[in-house]
């Protein structure tokens, strides 16, 4: 669950060229029980790479980025056959 909160807001981040957001000026609210975010310079921004949010960023820009999972998934199978 965590991890979904974290990678949730980034293909839209991708989607406008930016990879941070400023910290909100509430920090206590970003205590996650593990470091799954890098708080440094105060700007917000995940440790995981970019490949997943960065393949989504094309569904994000069309307004369906829940289609591009899809759609990976039925390239896989035709390419599998």
């Amino acid at each position: 669950v965590l991890a979904t909160a974290v990678l949730a807001p980034r293909p839209r981040l991708l989607a406008i060229g930016r990879t941070w957001i400023p910290t909100p000026p509430e920090r206590n609210l970003l205590q996650f029980p593990s470091s799954m975010i890098n708080l440094t310079h105060r700007r917000w921004f995940s440790r995981y790479t970019a490949g997943h949010p960065l393949a989504l960023v094309p569904g994000v820009l069309a307004g369906l980025p829940a289609l591009v999972p899809l759609a990976f998934s039925a390239g896989s199978v035709v390419l599998i056959r």
